[in-house]
């Protein structure tokens, strides 16, 4: 467990929150181009010369136990730890962990949310359920997945980050308690336009419904216009 710099990965106090990888590997998305040549995962393994192979560090759980102070974990920041790669026994420890340790949120975010599925009910109050949603078609897909587990007690949100297509009109509001939008980094080009007309256009769509849901834009984003810096995890 360390410090991040993830912007949206914020304690109540406004400092800093927590990244924790109990899972490290080969990013289980890249080979079927999930994620594009864009692979955060895949840059961080390679950065830190981390082997291919799946493994499991439970070691990690004894960080987050300790820590008595009440903070904001993302956990698998680095690896999906909800892929269709990853054993349903491990997630089960991980997820135990959050009830283990109250003190703290926690923050799950994954291409593959039908595996949220699988999670034992009722839903702890400190786990924030993510999808992973950069286009239109992941959008609609998972926003219908994570309104059933709303429906079914669950906080969940979704990430736009990095954004590749419009995806604002297949966005539903009432599956979700937030949105986080962040563009493609290094990208000033079309892509970057993009990302600005669908901040405003997810602002608005956000106002219209009356929805409770909060908006994070990221600051890639270069949207002067746009100062919303709120998470469900940080009311």
């Amino acid at each position: 467990m360390q410090k991040t710099n993830i912007e949206w990965v914020i304690n109540h106090d406004g400092s800093r929150g927590f990244t924790s990888n109990p899972i490290k590997g080969k990013c289980p998305h890249f080979a079927t181009n999930k994620c594009g040549s864009y692979c955060y995962a895949e840059k961080i393994r390679n950065r830190f010369k981390q082997p291919r192979e799946l493994s499991f560090h439970p070691g990690e759980f004894n960080k987050i136990i300790a820590r008595k102070k009440p903070s904001t974990i993302f956990i698998g920041s680095a690896f999906d730890i909800f892929a269709e790669e990853v054993p349903s026994e491990w997630i089960l420890k991980i997820y135990e962990v959050t009830r283990m340790a109250e003190q703290h949120k926690f923050i799950f975010l994954t291409k593959n949310p039908s595996r949220y599925y699988s999670l034992p009910k009722p839903y702890p109050a400190n786990v924030w359920l993510g999808a992973s949603t950069p286009d239109a078609n992941s959008c609609s897909t998972f926003c219908n997945t994570l309104k059933i587990l709303k429906n079914n007690g669950a906080q969940t949100f979704v990430s736009a980050e990095p954004l590749l297509e419009p995806i604002s009109e297949y966005i539903d509001f009432d599956a979700i308690d937030g949105i986080i939008v962040g563009a493609l980094t290094g990208h000033k080009n079309a892509l970057l336009q993009m990302a600005h007309m669908e901040v405003s256009a997810i602002k608005h769509n956000l106002i219209a419904s009356r929805s409770d849901a909060t908006l994070f834009v990221k600051e890639n984003t270069g949207c002067s216009v746009c100062i919303d810096k709120q998470t469900p995890w940080h009311e």
